[in-house]
């Protein structure tokens, strides 16, 4: 399973056109959708909701 989130983060920079802010999408997010981030303090809140922490993958600032 980690290896498909590190070959999404490999294609990630050519298979998106723009990055956008999250906050504004949130209401229409979907739910089961995994979100790959890069904000460490982010995570750490995540991680206190198990309903949530599990649809959150880490992106390291030298994954690119």
């Amino acid at each position: 399973m980690e290896a498909k989130f590190e070959a999404i983060a490999d294609l990630a920079p050519t298979l998106l056109k723009e990055w956008v802010p999250s906050a504004p999408l949130m209401r229409e997010a979907q739910r089961s959708a995994v979100l790959i981030t890069r904000d460490q303090r982010f995570v750490r809140k995540v991680a206190n909701v198990p309903e949530a922490a599990a649809l959150v993958r880490v992106l390291a600032s030298d994954d690119r």
